[in-house]
């Protein structure tokens, strides 16, 4: 009997090359960027889909054969909260104009924000937050004649020209989940009936992610914090921050003025990177969400270019002055993106530095106009 091995078929050697690039980029980013994401995403899409970014259709089943559903998802694991949340709003605007029933599912296709176990009855992480968009069950949608997935990585148009469009939108479309409203209720109170200043402070692991803009410094965010204080006459000052040593430095310098909420902060490291407390990716996506609308019940924002403060601005109805401070973006180059802040803090705007740029955004011009951070 021969004792010459059988080659491997083209799709194992396919597969297991697959196995090791994703072994290899896992160690490397592990070890060279541990403030990064260390998540990986998964290697196939569900339902045997082809890995293939554009629209697909599926036939799963005989039911609803005259209608057509949408499916929005996002591919990789999707972005942050509020990058998420922009995608659905364009796709099921497209949905829309289209006559196709919107559907979201973060069950199938997950994001950063997924856990295990069911979160309040649902394994579907859009609804942990968010109330369905259809009455149809993603059950339902997959036994039915015509599922229509949409592109995972790219959105369409975005649908809203101003900030009074984008409130119509959230009020027709996006609801929250009864716990989380009734949570947000309570939260506001301490908002009421004082003018007050909304601060943002990204935290510091903004400044190495690749394509992203850089975070305000300590220095430009004490010295606007302090030019409105002395222009405005603010009463309490709501500050929100993923990083403790900015609240610290914030609780010292303001003291009894400061209100913030007691959720998780870290220091100097990627909150996703942890699992501190059951539900921590539920948690992140529910804070995150309920600082925004925090942010939205105030009367100046002082802020750099976040998810969280782009809808604070365009879903409120109480802003009345937004200062966005902007210090320009990090390289796109994962090895560049790691050092290039911390170059530039110490050069000059005009030598290369931070830009260190603030646009001031006043009522009622934001109304007429989509609040988009420089």
């Amino acid at each position: 009997m021969s004792n010459v091995s059988m080659p491997y078929s083209e799709p194992v050697r396919q597969s297991v090359k697959q196995t090791v690039r994703r072994g290899i980029r896992r160690m490397v980013k592990r070890c060279f960027f541990p403030e990064m994401l260390q998540d990986s995403p998964p290697l196939s899409l569900p339902f045997g889909l082809p890995n293939l970014p554009k629209v697909y259709v599926r036939r799963f089943g005989e039911r609803n054969p005259d209608r057509t559903f949408y499916v929005i998802w996002r591919d990789r694991l999707g972005s942050g909260f509020f990058s998420n949340l922009t995608q659905v709003i364009s796709h099921l605007i497209l949905a829309e104009n289209h006559g196709w029933i919107p559907v979201v599912d973060y069950q199938n296709f997950r994001t950063i924000y997924q856990e295990r176990s069911p979160v309040n009855g649902t394994a579907n992480a859009w609804e942990y937050y968010f109330k369905p968009l259809s009455p149809y069950s993603l059950e339902e949608v997959y036994s039915s004649r015509n599922v229509l997935f949409a592109d995972g990585t790219a959105c369409p148009p975005f649908p809203c020209r101003s900030n009074r469009e984008y409130r119509s939108i959230l009020k027709r479309y996006i609801h929250l989940q009864d716990s989380v409203a009734e949570e947000f209720s309570e939260f506001r109170k301490m908002l009421e009936n004082t003018f007050v200043l909304g601060i943002h402070f990204r935290g510091k692991e903004m400044n190495t992610t690749p394509g992203h803009p850089f975070a305000p410094t300590v220095r430009q965010m004490t010295t606007w914090t302090d030019r409105i204080l002395e222009n405005h006459p603010v009463e309490k000052i709501f500050f929100s921050s993923e990083e403790k040593d900015y609240l610290d430095l914030f609780v010292k310098r303001y003291g009894k003025r400061l209100l913030f909420l007691s959720f998780f902060r870290v220091s100097k490291v990627n909150a996703y990177n942890l699992n501190p407390r059951p539900l921590h990716r539920h948690l992140l996506g529910k804070e995150a969400l309920l600082d925004s609308l925090m942010l939205s019940c105030c009367d100046i924002l002082l802020c750099g270019k976040s998810g969280i403060t782009s809808n604070a601005v365009r879903s409120s109805r109480r802003l009345k002055l937004v200062y966005t401070i902007h210090n320009g973006y990090n390289s796109r180059n994962l090895l560049a993106a790691k050092f290039l802040y911390r170059l530039k803090k110490h050069l000059p705007p005009g030598a290369g530095g931070l830009r260190n740029e603030v646009v001031i955004s006043r009522y009622p011009e934001m109304e007429d106009t989509l609040y988009e951070p420089v």
